[in-house]
């Protein structure tokens, strides 16, 4: 059975940042196009990773793969029974000391939120580098953008045209993107971006408040994602936006970088106007939801089309085509002669003056 390392394609010793990057690769290789879907492996990736990722889950995993590499000193029964017996025994000692042991913890709740590698791991697949694309062909960094669900991406507008050639850089694809809707009050913009956003990072519906902690994304000059773990100071409104004051400090470069709570759910977005100083502005829920564009003029008319004939279809008397249609077929199946003692029982009476 492959190794978490053989998995992934690298070495046992391959830096932290080698993991994601090569997780990356393989999960691009596995989804192409031509590709045969193959769930299974994309759940050993995934597992791979989420060991691989974490440093002290990598750190022993590592131990087990040299422990299983030495020989035992003794028959594998001899080895399962004793390794049983110390179980055993210490969970029992454990079990009858453990008031005695910790009187302290044993009803301390879990710290809130989630462990600071489970938000970095979600991150990672989700955030990339946005460049611009000049009539040269050259690529320009325009900052970074996060995708919200599948193939839409929200970023700053600093500095963006509606009309800009795009591409987004999600190692290790670059994806062209287009500009769909630009908030000028909030200065942010969502993209499409067809193909990307597999695994998107939710937006909170909890309004950041002074005292939270936060993380701030970064990307590091080859893609790498990072986290910078942060407190709000601030809520400050400021039109229709409200800014928060952190006390992560923003690099240049980092436009659109999301801001992350405890539990991986963005809150704000980086904004860094070319003549101020950088700022995290709150995203709404509603950033996070897919908006149906209005029907265009031919929907419309083949909704009144459509409603028209409806209304047409009603007879004076009220009746639908298939209730008219029922009605006619009962009146077939009756006797001429006794439809005319009906008809005869239940006529009106006429005036006697005609």
């Amino acid at each position: 059975m492959p190794t978490h390392y053989e998995t992934l394609g690298i070495q046992p010793g391959a830096k932290h940042t080698e993991v994601g990057l090569a997780y990356r690769r393989k999960l691009s290789a596995i989804r192409r196009e031509d590709a045969p879907p193959d769930l299974k492996g994309e759940t050993k990736l995934r597992e791979a990773f989420d060991v691989l990722s974490d440093l002290d889950r990598r750190a022993a995993y590592d131990d087990e793969l040299r422990k299983a590499r030495m020989k035992p000193a003794f028959g594998k029964n001899h080895a399962a029974f004793a390794a049983f017996f110390v179980v055993a025994v210490g969970a029992g000692l454990f079990w009858y000391l453990r008031p005695h042991l910790m009187p302290e913890t044993l009803d301390v709740p879990p710290a809130p939120g989630k462990p600071y590698q489970e938000i970095l791991n979600d991150a990672i697949p989700a955030v990339g580098r946005l460049r611009t694309v000049d009539m040269s062909g050259q690529a320009h960094h325009a900052g970074i953008a996060f995708a919200v669900e599948e193939g839409v991406l929200v970023t700053s507008c600093q500095g963006l045209s509606p009309t800009a050639q795009l591409n987004v850089d999600l190692q290790p694809r670059i994806i062209p993107a287009r500009v769909t809707l630009s908030d000028e009050a909030l200065g942010l913009c969502k993209l499409e971006v067809l193909g990307a956003g597999s695994w998107p990072l939710s937006v909170s519906s909890v309004p950041a408040k002074p005292g939270d902690r936060v993380f701030a994304t970064m990307l590091g000059p080859k893609g790498e994602v990072s986290l910078l773990a942060g407190q709000v100071t601030s809520v400050k409104p400021e039109g229709k936006a409200a800014v928060l004051e952190v006390t992560v400090p923003l690099p240049p470069q980092h436009g659109g970088s999301p801001l992350l709570d405890i539990y991986g759910r963005v809150v704000g977005v980086a904004n860094m106007p070319p003549d101020g100083k950088g700022r995290f502005v709150a995203i709404p829920v509603a950033w996070g939801e897919t908006v149906k564009p209005p029907p265009s003029q031919p929907e419309v008319e083949e909704a009144q089309a459509e409603a028209e004939n409806k209304t047409d279809a009603i007879d004076d008397l009220g009746r639908s085509p298939e209730t008219r249609r029922r009605q006619e077929e009962i009146a077939r199946k009756i006797d001429p002669e006794r439809r005319k003692r009906i008809e005869k029982a239940y006529r009106p009476p006429l005036p006697d003056d005609l």
